[in-house]
């Protein structure tokens, strides 16, 4: 089985709750991944881990080599962003597809999930 965690940053302190997840299906032998927003390696010894860093399915930016781009976007009027972040999202959504399951942590990342399903740019199970 393939799981992927969707998240804003990874790894991230605030949200240990996230790798006691990842590190409860490591343990069980589950394939996992990351599709995030940014990477954090660095910024934080206190999770700076190996294990974060090797994970079997990979960690990957949501827009790819666009994902930096993001932070000067978001400086768009509320429906200008919601229609580029949208139209990127979509654009983006396919390597979600190697997944058996995805974890969407928190209603941004979901929604992203189900928008890219709506388009039928995703047919994972979620």
């Amino acid at each position: 089985m393939k799981v992927c965690f969707v998240v804003d940053k990874f790894p991230s302190l605030s949200e240990t709750f996230v790798l006691d997840q990842i590190s409860g299906c490591l343990e069980r032998g589950i394939e996992v991944g990351v599709v995030c927003n940014e990477t954090t390696f660095g910024k934080d010894r206190n999770i700076d881990d190996p294990r974060w860093r090797n994970l079997p399915g990979g960690i990957e930016q949501w827009w790819g080599a666009l994902g930096p781009l993001r932070p000067s976007l978001r400086r768009w009027s509320g429906r200008l962003w919601d229609k580029a972040s949208t139209a990127l999202d979509i654009a983006f959504a396919g390597k979600l597809e190697k997944y058996d399951v995805i974890v969407a942590h928190f209603g941004n990342n979901g929604l992203r999930v189900a928008r890219a399903m709506k388009q039928r740019r995703l047919t994972a199970p979620w």
